[in-house]
């Protein structure tokens, strides 16, 4: 059983993503909004993804890549397509792991091609 699902957060956390520093996965927007998070209800913006059940608290860092890649109107990045992926940054003098988004769009999926149907004999 994973850590986080003993402990579970309301929102993703960097061992969602992979036991490692550089794991990836593609996600979907589905949907973006404003949620008040941590023990101090911090309102902060929140993205939703298709593939994840929890989302993800944007930092400034993130957002800004995000909008780096479909604009600054959050609404417009639903149904849009990032790579989030497992790294590491410094809080209160530590290093520790964090969630971060790529600065790239990820490829387009593959779509199965179709097979031809083969003739019965």
């Amino acid at each position: 059983m994973r850590v986080t699902d003993l402990c579970p957060s309301p929102h993703l956390e960097a061992l969602d993503i992979g036991d490692e520093i550089g794991a990836c996965t593609v996600v979907t927007i589905t949907k973006v909004e404003i949620r008040e998070v941590g023990s101090e209800k911090v309102k902060k913006g929140v993205v939703f993804f298709q593939e994840k059940d929890r989302g993800l608290v944007l930092n400034k860092t993130n957002s800004r890549t995000i909008a780096g890649l479909y604009g600054s109107d959050s609404d417009e990045w639903i149904g849009e397509r990032i790579t989030i992926y497992r790294g590491e940054t410094s809080f209160q003098g530590k290093i520790v792991p964090c969630i971060r988004v790529k600065d790239q769009k990820p490829a387009p999926p593959v779509e199965a091609k179709p097979t031809k149907a083969t003739k019965a004999k």
